[in-house]
């Protein structure tokens, strides 16, 4: 019997340790084939990071892409909490500005915050102000000692990674009526739109970080500097990138 337990033990690190050597090659792999080796990257860039690994790669490692600081965000009767922290959990003095925006009307609207966070506040602040409750987003951005960084939390908003910054397509199935370029620190700007073989072409301005497109079947959220939402430091590769002054934190690597 313990014969036994010892083969299976021994099996078991076996296969362990083989499934980490398959995965940690796939991730060099992906790393080689996705460009994941710049410091730097464009928007068109990273989205085609995010494309390789969803094409080719998404059933065997996964891919996160964060904000450089651990951004977080709770609401509570007529207020809302943010807290501005390393990934590893150090409170960081910073200067943020938060953008309310709603999407519940014919054309949206948006309110603008900005305030201070101190260290000695344990990274977190409280802004009095009702949170939305129909259609939106909350778009957050945070500087500290110079890094910049942003997240964006929709709110009864549909998302969409339909845009391509390479060559400026959005790939749209219905009549787009109007598009808005989400750009920090918390500008909601009209851009123009000409017709494209598979959709619209959106010259959005550098710095735009998502679109809010109104079409004849509603409004929705498309990335344009595409985030996956993880929690921290995962997987065997954890890089920061810059993208157009934005600081970003990508995770490749086994799920868990």
């Amino acid at each position: 019997m313990i014969l036994l337990i010892a083969s299976v033990y021994a099996y078991h690190i076996q296969s362990t340790s083989l499934l980490v050597v398959e995965t940690r090659h796939e991730v060099v792999r992906f790393i080689g084939e996705a460009g994941l080796v710049a410091t730097e990257m464009t928007p068109g860039e990273l989205a085609r990071v995010v494309r390789v690994w969803r094409e080719e790669y998404s059933q065997a490692i996964d891919l996160w892409v964060q904000p450089a600081l651990n951004i977080s965000f709770a609401e509570s009767v007529n207020a809302l909490k943010v807290c501005v922290l390393s990934w590893s959990g150090t409170p960081l003095p910073a200067n943020v500005t938060m953008t309310r925006v709603r999407l519940g009307g014919a054309e949206p609207s948006k309110d603008a915050w900005s305030f201070s966070i101190g260290q000695r506040e344990v990274g977190c602040t409280t802004v009095a102000l009702q949170p939305v409750t129909d259609s939106g987003l909350y778009f957050i951005v945070v500087d500290t000692y110079g890094l910049k960084t942003f997240r964006v939390i929709p709110v009864n908003l549909e998302v969409r990674d339909n845009y391509d910054p390479e060559s400026e397509v959005l790939h749209n199935s219905s009549s787009v009526q109007q598009v808005y370029a989400l750009i920090a620190p918390g500008n909601l700007v009209p851009v123009s739109i000409e017709p494209a073989e598979e959709g619209v072409r959106v010259h959005a301005e550098p710095g735009t970080v998502a679109l809010i497109v109104y079409e004849e079947e509603g409004v929705y959220m498309a990335w344009r500097i595409p985030l996956r939402e993880g929690d921290g430091f995962r997987g065997d590769l954890n890089k920061y990138v810059v993208v157009e002054g934005y600081a970003l934190l990508i995770s490749v690597g086994a799920g868990g």
